[in-house]
C-alpha cells in the first residue's frame, strides 16, 4: 500500500479550509483577503472560459488589475473565494481532475501538491491531536484555522520531546509550557551564557551563530548530518522543509535540526526531539548534550510527580 503523504482532513475541518500553504501572511487583516480573495473568483471566472487554456488570460487580468497580492510576496494567485472560506481556483476537483497546479509554465506559478502536508509532520500522535483540539477552540472562520493550524504545528514541533514522555492524559498547552519553562531554567542555571549587554543588543540586529551551534559544526556527533551545510543553505525556495532529508534510521545515534525560529532540536533514537537551544543557554560539548537530556528527562518527571 503506497505510504499516504497528505492528510486532506487538515486542508478542510468543518467547512473550513486551511491556505497556510498559498502564503497568507498573518499580519494582514482577514477582511483585505476576503476583499482580495473575492476580486480574484470574479476575474477568474470572467477570464477562464476554456480550461486551462484561458489562465494565461486569467494571468494578464490579474496584472491589468493589480489583484496579485499584498506586497512583494503575496499569497497564491489561485486562491480565491469559493464559498465563505478561500480554496485554489485551479484545484483539480473543481476540473473534472484535471490537475496542472505542478505546470508551472503554463501557471507562472510553483505549486507542488503533492508533497503533502507539512504540518501533518506534527499532528499524528494522541498527545499532539489533543493540542490541536486547544488550538481550535473557539476558531470559525478560514483566517484563525489557517493561522491556529501554524501556531499548533509549530507549537508540537518545538516541544516534540515533552510531548512524548507526558501521557496523553496529562497533555496540555499549560502544562507543556511549564515544562518547558522549568527545562530552559535549569539548562540556563547549568550551561549559562555570559555575554556582555553590548554583544546582546548587538546580536538582536545581526544574529551570529550561538555557541551551542557553534559546537555543533565540530561535534564527532553531529558531522553524519552535515550541521555546516544546512547552516549555510538558507534558500527556502530551493529546499523548504529541511527535516525531509531524514529518515527514521538517521536517528538511531544523534540528528539535529535548526529551523528559522533559531531553535535547535537534538533527536535521540526514534526521531524525538529536546529543545536546547534558548539564547541564554551554552551546550559546547558532547557531555553536556547528554547532561542536558538528563535535566530535560528530570524535570519532565519531577513535573509529572508533583501535579
Amino acid at each position: 500500500m503506497a505510504k499516504k503523504i497528505q492528510n486532506y482532513d487538515l486542508c478542510q475541518n468543518k467547512g473550513l479550509r486551511c491556505v497556510h500553504c498559498c502564503t497568507v501572511d498573518y499580519s494582514f487583516p482577514k477582511g483585505g483577503y476576503d476583499e482580495l480573495f473575492a476580486k480574484r473568483s470574479r476575474a477568474f471566472e470572467a477570464a477562464v472560459k476554456e480550461f486551462p487554456g484561458d489562465i494565461r488570460k486569467y494571468r494578464d487580468d490579474l496584472k491589468k488589475e493589480r489583484l496579485e497580492g499584498f506586497g512583494v510576496v503575496g499569497p497564491c494567485p489561485y486562491v480565491g473565494m469559493i464559498d465563505s472560506s478561500p480554496g485554489c481556483l485551479i484545484h483539480p476537483s473543481r476540473h473534472g481532475g484535471l490537475d496542472v497546479r505542478a505546470d508551472e509554465e503554463l501557471t507562472g506559478h510553483s505549486c507542488l501538491p503533492l508533497h503533502g502536508c507539512y504540518f501533518n509532520n506534527y499532528l499524528r500522535t494522541r498527545s499532539e491531536r489533543k493540542i490541536f483540539r486547544e488550538f481550535m477552540v473557539g476558531v470559525e472562520d478560514w483566517y484563525d484555522y489557517s493561522k491556529n493550524l501554524r501556531d499548533c504545528a509549530v507549537f508540537n514541533k518545538q516541544n516534540g520531546y515533552i510531548l512524548a514522555r507526558v501521557p496523553p492524559k496529562e497533555v496540555s498547552r499549560r502544562a507543556v509550557l511549564k515544562i518547558r519553562e522549568t527545562i530552559h531554567n535549569r539548562l540556563k542555571k547549568k550551561f549559562p551564557r555570559k555575554a556582555t549587554a553590548f554583544k546582546k543588543a548587538l546580536e538582536e540586529f545581526f544574529p551570529s551563530p550561538t555557541l551551542t551551534e557553534e559546537y555543533m559544526e565540530r561535534s564527532e556527533l553531529f558531522v553524519p548530518w552535515g550541521f555546516g551545510a544546512v547552516l549555510s543553505e538558507r534558500d527556502l525556495e530551493r529546499e523548504p522543509h529541511f527535516e525531509k532529508r531524514f529518515k527514521a534510521k538517521d536517528f538511531e545515534k544523534w540528528g539535529y535540526h535548526l529551523d528559522f525560529e533559531r531553535v535547535l532540536y537534538i533527536y535521540k533514537p526514534l526521531g524525538e526531539i529536546l529543545p536546547i537551544q534558548f539564547g541564554d543557554v551554552a551546550i559546547t560539548c558532547d557531555k553536556k548534550v547528554k547532561e542536558a537530556i538528563e535535566v530535560a528527562d528530570n524535570s519532565i518527571l519531577r513535573g509529572l510527580l508533583r501535579d
